[in-house]
């Protein structure tokens, strides 16, 4: 099973920073992604789109998402949810030399007892 959360993500509205928890190591869930453009929704075409996450510790993880109708789909990575804490998920979508990123959103990563 996958769980993914829904999220809508403003390209001109960087604040406030939107928000979704997550346990440590727990892969099954995801983030379906909406992208907005001031209020409008668009959907990606051509471009190639990754997930960089910056974890609590400093390092950085990346990993490639999907685009299914329109929205982002992005399956969270042990990497992605190894420490808890906050990490700084940012998406970034490549087309030729054209690339564009969106803001800042936090994955809040709990502790897990597994």
């Amino acid at each position: 099973m996958k769980l993914y959360y829904p999220i809508t993500v403003d390209l001109y509205n960087l604040y406030p920073l939107k928000k979704m928890d997550a346990q440590q190591d727990n892969v099954g869930r995801g983030a379906l992604v909406t992208l907005t453009a001031a209020g409008l929704a668009i959907a990606p075409t051509n471009e190639t789109v990754t997930l960089w996450a910056k974890k609590p510790d400093g390092k950085v993880s990346y990993l490639p998402c999907t685009v299914v109708d329109g929205q982002i789909k992005a399956d969270f990575t042990n990497q992605m949810l190894a420490v808890s804490g906050s990490v700084q998920v940012e998406l970034q979508m490549v087309e030729g030399e054209n690339n564009i990123s969106t803001p800042i959103f936090t994955v809040e990563v709990h502790p897990s007892n597994i």
